[in-house]
């Protein structure tokens, strides 16, 4: 939470900083009509809040929750005892062994087959 904050503040004080350091700026903006020496800060204001306006009605509008009973979820899920987790666990370790013993088995077979070949590592 903290965290949060301060960075909430740090956005803000930037925002500050960086309205300060241009309110003397001015542009010439032209929306309809020729509006003349506008100052940045307004004219980017005025871009954030017709964005803001735009993007308002698509998170306003309905959504349709999908409300599924947990029982459903919980009937998906298996239940194993103890017994069955701690020989679960054991077959993926043995399953973890071989694998690495069979890949240092083909890193030995090849490390021989080169050497027969006269190729040096």
């Amino acid at each position: 939470m903290p965290v949060r904050l301060l960075f909430t503040i740090a956005v803000a004080a930037f925002a500050a900083i960086f309205t300060g350091l241009n309110l003397d700026y001015k542009c010439d903006v032209w929306l309809f009509h020729h509006f003349e020496n506008v100052p940045i800060a307004a004219s980017i204001f005025i871009s954030f809040l017709a964005g803001v306006l735009v993007v308002l009605p698509f998170t306003i509008g309905k959504t349709k929750k999908i409300e599924v009973p947990v029982e459903k979820i919980v009937e998906k899920v298996p239940k194993l005892s103890r017994e069955e987790k701690r020989k679960l666990k054991k077959e993926k370790k043995a399953k973890a062994q071989e694998k690495e013993n069979q890949e240092k088995n083909e890193i030995a077979v090849n490390e021989d087959s080169s050497v027969q070949n006269g190729e040096s590592l």
